[in-house]
């Protein structure tokens, strides 16, 4: 009797570990009632916050994207920094988003809600802030081991995103140089002048005639 009822037991606890290995293993999701949700449908009154982490051997990155809703859309990159008060946010530029942009991030956002297998040293882990006015909407968490995401067609990545901002502020802040000022032309040199009656002397020849065999 012991032995049939160990049996059942045993098998819950199989399936629940092959469920676990599961989920652990394809990406890590938690939502609450924002699944679907697309940043071309962000309103005037609606936007997204961003975090990204990525932690691998070489590299630590932690960013934050903001990207407000409404007809023309935009994202704002800012960076964290510890100072004696606590955690702020440090601006490091703004773009606006074009239509193929936005179109790009939603694929993303559809990549991340679909577990990929992962066998990936680095390891990015996003959070989605959905805000109203300001005020919290709804939260998403996504962990990413599968390095696929910048090879995905039509995808576009947060790391592409924080570059093409950066890359912008460095063109912006780069001096201008001055065009090249124009050469002065020289000055007319002065033509020589005889005296009234005279005639003009024929031009030298070369050789002199003297010389000439």
């Amino acid at each position: 009797m012991l032995r049939l009822m160990r049996a059942p037991n045993r098998v819950s606890l199989l399936v629940l570990l092959l469920a676990f290995g599961t989920v652990s293993a394809a990406q890590e999701a938690t939502s609450q009632g924002d699944e679907g949700r697309k940043i071309g449908d962000l309103n005037s009154k609606e936007s997204l916050r961003i975090r990204f982490q990525s932690r691998g051997d070489y590299h630590s990155h932690d960013r934050f994207v903001t990207i407000t809703g409404g007809v023309a859309k935009t994202a704002i990159v800012a960076e964290p920094s510890r100072d004696s008060v606590g955690v702020t946010h440090k601006a490091g530029g703004l773009v606006a988003l074009s239509s193929a942009a936005v179109a790009g991030l939603d694929a993303l956002l559809d990549y991340y809600r679909n577990p990929r297998k992962e066998d990936c040293l680095v390891v990015d882990t996003i959070t989605l802030n959905w805000l109203e006015n300001g005020k919290p909407q709804g939260i998403e968490r996504f962990s990413d081991a599968s390095c696929m995401v910048e090879r995905t067609r039509g995808v576009l990545s947060i790391q592409r995103l924080i570059r093409h901002v950066q890359e912008k502020q460095v063109r912006r802040k780069a001096p201008v140089q001055p065009p090249p000022a124009r050469a002065k032309p020289p000055p007319p040199q002065p033509q020589p002048t005889r005296a009234k009656g005279q005639r003009p002397q024929p031009a030298r020849q070369w050789p002199p005639r003297s010389e000439e065999p």
